[in-house]
């Protein structure tokens, strides 16, 4: 070990980086040993409680049965946070942190020095390593060279300047490597990292992030961010590096279940599933385009799965798809959707024995509801009529439930499903040869969106109330149906487009 370490400090520039790295790994052995040591001790209590119950479960009374068992969950919780942290240590171990900056505020004499990695490290009470997420500290690295830099802070902006700016390699708890840094090592160590990935995996890239990238990550402003770039360029790794730091600034209101990645494949998922378990957060729940309209459409309407170009022959199939995936297209069903907004539903007057709803407050209802899809806009007639009805009834007559007047409403529809209005559609346009069924009611691909376009306009999508953000990868590649119906199917949400 003397021997490894005395090469270390001859191809290490900075001596005092090596000496510094020893002290870091000795503070974590230190809490990694006290982290066992308590796993194994609320193990123990976790033994005993269960034994005791199981023991004496006859003889324990139900109050007691039950503080005993409020008592073993809350071993139990305990003990899982014991691994997470154990776990997270070990982490921190195996490579500490990758940058260090020394800033210096205005008029002050003290210079602090900031080491950043993966993970935040507090040992006795003294944030030693800070999160790479962290604001806004950790984004000084990103955001300055050595030089003027300022941070916002609760109290207010804090200016000063970065004296010292540097770049590691730690790996397995050996310092391969220390870079003074500047505007042009930043690549310097991207080269690094790219010839030393030689998994197919995508990797953590918090060590390279340019400033502009950085910028995207942090961005707390836009709701709806489009990240544009090349080929390679890194696009999809910024969308998760993000991913991360939401979940990070805002971890009291957003979680890894409350974000969703649409993804091309089931191949690309399995290539981005380690870098957000690698930055210390869960793996996001994944879809694709397919698996959302089998929600939707179930017990509704099937659908074949998308063809490969490449792999049919069928001109007339192509010639369907090219113009389905237009805008023109998208145009078209939106002059469509508003007429038939003005059309489908003819009010007339509901009569229930004596009781009368006449078509003109219906019609008056009816367009008063229009953000609403048009089934969904029946219903709330159908609750307006019954309280007109019970709030007038002062003869006592016998009052429809909102059920019944939704039946009744429902029959002044000229059309009723979805794919009656869609086939309607394609008469509308003149192009009747556009729409084939493949097999009996089953759709083709290429009109599963609009299909779904449409149906949220008549009868309305079922919503997430759980997703709160968005990412769809490969953007470029998707016609523009499917992001209008994400509209419906998360109202509510940020979304977040790469």
């Amino acid at each position: 070990m003397n021997t490894q370490n005395n090469q270390h400090k001859q191809t290490i520039p900075f001596p005092d980086e090596i000496i510094h790295l020893e002290t870091i790994n000795k503070k974590l052995d230190l809490s990694i040993a006290e982290t066992n040591s308590r796993v194994e001790r609320v193990n123990y209590e976790y033994i005993n409680s269960k034994k005791y119950m199981t023991d004496y479960r006859g003889e324990l009374d139900p109050h007691e049965m039950f503080q005993n068992e409020l008592a073993l969950k809350q071993i139990d919780r305990t003990g899982a946070f014991a691994v997470e942290v154990w776990d997270k240590l070990m982490k921190i171990k195996e490579s500490p942190y990758f940058a260090r900056i020394d800033f210096q505020e205005k008029d002050e004499q003290l210079i602090e020095k900031i080491y950043i990695g993966r993970f935040s490290f507090l040992h006795e009470n003294e944030l030693l390593i800070y999160d790479w997420r962290s604001p806004p500290i950790a984004s000084m690295f990103y955001d300055y060279e050595t030089g003027p830099a300022k941070y916002d802070a609760p109290i207010g902006q804090i200016e000063g300047a970065l004296t010292l700016k540097r770049q590691f390699k730690i790996k397995n708890g050996i310092l391969e490597y220390a870079l003074e840094s500047s505007i042009n090592i930043q690549d310097d160590v991207l080269q690094r990292v790219l010839s030393d990935t030689s998994s197919e995996k995508m990797k953590s890239i918090i060590s390279t992030i340019q400033k502009k990238q950085n910028q995207i990550i942090r961005n707390e402003k836009n709701n709806t961010i489009i990240i544009q770039g090349v080929a390679g360029s890194g696009k999809t790794s910024i969308a998760l590096h993000r991913i991360a730091f939401l979940l990070y600034r805002f971890k009291n209101k957003l979680s890894a279940r409350n974000i969703t990645i649409i993804s091309p494949n089931k191949v690309f998922g399995d290539y981005i599933s380690t870098v957000l378990p690698e930055l210390g957060e869960e793996p996001i729940y994944e879809l694709s385009f397919e698996n959302i309209a089998q929600i939707q459409l179930e017990d509704i309407i099937q659908f074949e799965s998308d063809k490969d170009p490449l792999e049919t022959k069928d001109i007339h199939w192509a010639k369907r798809t090219r113009f389905k995936s237009t805008l023109y297209f998208v145009k078209q069903m939106n002059v469509y959707l508003s007429e038939i907004s003005k059309t489908l539903f003819v009010p007339k007057d509901y009569i229930y024995d004596e009781l009368i709803a006449p078509a003109d407050f219906i019609k008056e209802r009816f367009f008063a509801y229009q953000s609403y899809p048009i089934k969904k806009r029946l219903q709330l007639i159908a609750d307006d009529i019954y309280h007109r009805f019970t709030s007038r009834n002062t003869m006592g007559y016998k009052v429809p439930r909102p059920r019944t007047i939704l039946s009744g409403l429902n029959k002044m529809l000229k059309m009723k499903s979805t794919i009656a209005l869609y086939k309607e559609f394609y008469k509308w346009l003149d192009l009747s040869e556009m729409f084939v069924l493949p097999a009996k009611k089953t759709l083709e691909w290429s009109d599963v969106y609009p299909f779904l376009y449409l149906h949220a306009a008549f009868e309305g999508l079922q919503e997430s109330q759980l997703i709160k953000h968005l990412v769809i990868d490969e953007m470029q590649d998707y016609t523009p149906y499917p992001i209008c119906c994400y509209q419906s199917i998360i109202p509510m949400s940020k979304n977040y487009f790469r």
